[in-house]
């Protein structure tokens, strides 16, 4: 999931974060969609093996607070928009608003909160989001350090 990681999806903000639009190749992430309900299928496992990632499926997007060990720790956050969702939603925190949109990863601090505004009807309650939180091995977390220190 990281191949196309470069300096220029990083953003340092006030928080810094990495944003990658259509993160895998969109038939294969089409195919993932497909199988929502499904995370045991042979194409989620295929999927996890071939990116040696772990991920949560949620059906709202929710930081899941701070984990891991001494050192800082990343965590992705995947959009899987459902394809009749023509709404306008985001994904908050602090001045930054990120929109939530297919196919698009979000990398943050594991500690990182956030807020999710659902612009196209104030007040009503938030569509499904459904998402993936990803957990990115030692070989992948360093990666990520690597260009957030080089940016």
């Amino acid at each position: 999931m990281l191949e196309n990681l470069k300096t220029t999806n990083v953003h340092k903000d006030a928080i810094p974060y990495m944003i990658i639009n259509d993160v895998i190749d969109v038939k294969e992430y089409d195919k993932l969609y497909e199988q929502w309900n499904n995370p045991d299928h042979v194409l989620w496992e295929i999927f996890l093996k071939k990116f040696n990632v772990k991920v949560v499926l949620q059906s709202k997007v929710q930081s899941i607070g701070p984990f891991g060990g001494e050192e800082k720790e990343y965590v992705g956050y995947w959009f899987f928009k459902q394809r009749n969702d023509h709404g306008s939603v985001l994904v908050k925190f602090e001045n930054i608003e990120i929109e939530y949109k297919s196919n698009c990863l979000l990398i943050v601090d594991s500690e990182q909160t956030f807020s999710v505004i659902n612009k196209s009807n104030k007040g009503s309650m938030t569509p499904d989001m459904l998402n993936c939180v990803v957990y990115f091995d030692s070989n992948q977390q360093n990666k990520i350090k690597d260009i957030f220190f080089k940016s």
